[in-house]
């Protein structure tokens, strides 16, 4: 047994069933975020054009960037990899990936409410994907 009395886990790295369950979650949520994505870009485009449609893609490209470049963080910092190099540049990534959306949003004048919305879409998958657990699993 371990120091924090998780009896499963051994030297603070995670075991292969729990790995296995968490790489199944991260699966679902990215699925539930192009499910939501493109609902999402469909109804923007219908309901309001094509300029806040392309507002909402920005901002639910990037959350989704967001997601996936810090679940890659967390596991540089657990212990999935051990590279130092790998974990700064995850973080570096992802300013980059934040820099570049505030200078599209700027350049492009791309509407505020609908990138929210975008953003918000990994949110909701997340919550999603929390709620199908409770009932579920």
């Amino acid at each position: 047994m371990s120091s924090s009395g998780n009896p499963t886990e051994s030297n603070g790295a995670r075991s292969k069933d729990e790995h296995a369950v968490h790489r199944r979650i991260v699966h679902r949520v990215q699925l539930w975020q192009a499910v939501l994505g493109a609902a999402g870009l469909i109804a923007w485009w219908f309901a309001e054009g094509i300029p806040q449609a392309a507002s909402f893609a920005a901002g639910a490209i990037s959350s989704a960037a967001s997601f996936w470049l810090l679940d890659r963080f967390t596991g540089a910092v657990t212990g999935k990899s051990t590279s130092a190099t790998g974990l700064v540049m995850a973080v570096f990534r992802l300013l980059v990936i934040g820099g570049a959306l505030f200078v599209i949003m700027r350049s492009y004048s791309l509407q505020a409410v609908p990138a929210a919305c975008g953003i918000a879409v990994t949110i909701v998958a997340i919550t999603i994907e929390a709620v199908r657990e409770i009932f579920y699993a």
